[in-house]
């Protein structure tokens, strides 16, 4: 019955990111609930190096990195199978968000979606320092080296966060998926700033499994096909069509697909038939780091 009925958008960027898929979001999450339906904003694709600016009629500001541009309305947040889930920059959004007056947010996330570690983060910046005047753009988050090593080493996603051996999942990548991967990759210098992360000191490590253990008591595990039992879904794009992975000027693009496919995908999955989708523009272009 819920297929039935649900009402379903997608908020894409039609070029390099910032074209304001933050903006329409809310406003969209806005113009439903006034309708009287129940809204539920989807993050279809891209991880936290997403930066949603949304500014509300009250003065209240905040960049949208990993919760849903739709929170100031009152949306549930569900981060999809294609998200990638990044615990040490969530908690401290959640916190901001909660003295901007946006409390009790309901937060769901597909068993599937992949989980960043500080590792990646760390081999991210590294070999971004190394590439000099050729830099790709990289936001330094970690988003493409956490898909590399869930496509070739040791996985962690968000249903791994509750196995009994989660520790040992943790320590196999710090210590046997980071050396293969920095010698992968050809850096035999490692900035000073980024030792303590990359040799996994205590610190660290506890600190991440702190941060894993409060992940898991303030996200609920849904998969995406329980969308089709929602209200309204709203899918929330990240990144720009000129930035897709098939689609953009290699290598300055992002590892996801930024436009439909997602978005078509998961509506299937769930049965959701009625998908309309929202493209985004601006009349001047814009372009944050490296790249034509």
């Amino acid at each position: 019955m819920g297929a039935e009925i649900c009402k379903a958008y997608g908020i894409i960027g039609a070029g390099w990111g910032d074209e304001g898929k933050g903006l329409a979001t809310d406003a969209l999450t806005a113009q439903l609930v006034a309708q009287g339906r129940k809204v539920t904003v989807a993050r279809s694709n891209g991880g936290a190096q997403a930066g949603h600016g949304v500014t509300m009629a009250d003065g209240r500001h905040h960049v949208f990195h990993h919760i849903s541009s739709g929170s100031f309305q009152g949306a549930t947040t569900h981060l999809s199978r294609f998200f990638v889930s990044h615990p040490m920059v969530f908690l401290p959004e959640l916190e901001d968000l909660k003295r901007k007056g946006v409390t009790d947010i309901e937060i769901t996330a597909d068993p599937r979606s992949t989980v960043t570690t500080p590792w990646d983060m760390a081999i991210n910046q590294a070999v971004e320092i190394t590439r000099g005047g050729g830099k790709h753009g990289s936001c330094g988050l970690g988003f493409g080296e956490t898909l590399e090593r869930h496509e070739n080493g040791p996985k962690l996603t968000m249903d791994d966060l509750s196995r009994p051996d989660l520790k040992d999942r943790v320590l196999e990548i710090a210590q046997v998926w980071v050396p293969q991967r920095l010698a992968t990759l050809g850096v035999d210098t490692i900035p000073d700033h980024l030792k303590p992360i990359l040799e996994a000191t205590p610190v660290v490590l506890d600190r991440f499994m702190a941060d894993l253990l409060a992940y898991t008591a303030a996200v609920t595990i849904m998969s995406d096909d329980a969308l089709g039992d929602r209200d309204a879904v709203v899918f929330e794009g990240a990144q720009g069509l000129q930035l897709d992975m098939d689609l953009g000027v290699f290598p300055h693009v992002t590892r996801s697909h930024t436009g439909a496919k997602n978005m078509v995908e998961i509506a299937r999955d769930a049965g959701i038939t009625d998908l309309e989708l929202i493209y985004m523009t601006r009349t001047y272009a814009t372009r944050h780091g490296a790249g034509p």
